[in-house]
């Protein structure tokens, strides 16, 4: 099947160059820097950059999220979800997230189990077709390895994508953010949670999770319902 780029990292790029274009960047939201392949916001001199939307947006709206797992007798707390699938790939036999499932959605909670039995079931796999991060492209990538009459064929992108692809499961959110998506039959979706905060940001007027609270985790809808307030604050205080 060959190289596919992910549709994340397109979406990412198409928005730097949209905000170029249109000259519309405002840097006290979180933007998307291409060259860098990263995202950046400015907090009066300070200037923050970070490779995961969903943990900067926490700062532009002043909500600290958390993801708790425990290990090894330990707990760890991470910002983001993503972190977590960072932690599986080298602690997927003993991390643990039995008393913190109030910080997932049900998605996630399924999804991991979903990743940690394959990882355990695959321990003696080729390294690459585990899903790792390449320094070199800032990116995660793994092979893909449908059977042995298929040629292995490399996906890369965010990690929520290459997991999706390395797992055959992941997480969807459903939500509307223009006119068109106000169609019950026709809701607009992400695969990730960020692609779901660059929709909100790109369109705060029209965005709504209505109807769709049940794929989302609490926190998750407290930091949706925080950032569209403070956009739409924003916004009207610069119109009038």
């Amino acid at each position: 099947m060959g190289f596919r780029m992910s549709k994340s990292k397109v979406r990412y790029e198409q928005l730097d160059r949209a905000m170029k274009l249109n000259k519309v960047v405002d840097k006290t939201i979180p933007f998307y820097d291409g060259k860098n392949n990263t995202w950046c916001l400015v907090d009066g001199t300070d200037k923050y950059s970070d490779m995961y939307l969903d943990r900067l947006i926490q700062k532009f709206a002043g909500y600290k999220m958390q993801y708790r797992y425990t290990w090894l007798g330990e707990t760890v707390t991470r910002k983001v979800f993503a972190e977590v699938l960072e932690d599986v790939i080298t602690r997927y036999e003993d991390l643990n997230i039995d008393g913190f499932e109030v910080d997932y959605n049900s998605q996630q909670l399924e999804w991991l189990t979903v990743i940690k039995n394959k990882l355990i079931t695959e321990q003696k796999r080729n390294a690459a077709e585990i899903p790792h991060y390449c320094k070199k492209n800032k990116e995660w990538q793994c092979m893909i390895k449908i059977s042995s009459k298929v040629t292995p064929y490399k996906e890369c992108g965010s990690i929520e994508y290459v997991f999706g692809e390395y797992s055959g499961f992941g997480e969807k959110y459903n939500f509307r953010h223009d006119d068109i998506s106000k169609d019950e039959k026709w809701p607009d979706h992400e695969h990730d949670f960020a692609g779901v905060v660059y929709a909100l940001i790109s369109s705060p007027n029209h965005f709504s999770v209505n109807g769709f609270e049940g794929q989302y985790s609490i926190q998750q809808l407290e930091l949706l319902k925080l950032v569209k307030e403070k956009l739409l604050t924003r916004r009207k205080a610069n119109y009038t």
